[in-house]
């Protein structure tokens, strides 16, 4: 069977792309991003009462 035009583009979107991170790159931080209750709670908040929202 072939596939239109549309389903092959729509499996493309469909895979994971995978990047390899070179682990001895200086230009990586030493040290991992922390960040706040605040922070999460006022970017992430917005975001999970759209998914509730979006769910009904």
């Amino acid at each position: 069977m072939i596939e239109s035009d549309s389903q092959l583009s729509t499996s493309n979107i469909m895979k994971p792309i995978m990047e390899q991170i070179d682990a001895s790159n200086k230009q990586l931080l030493k040290h991992p991003v922390q960040f706040t209750y605040e922070d999460l709670r006022t970017r992430l908040e917005p975001i999970i009462h759209k998914m509730i929202d979006s769910e009904y």
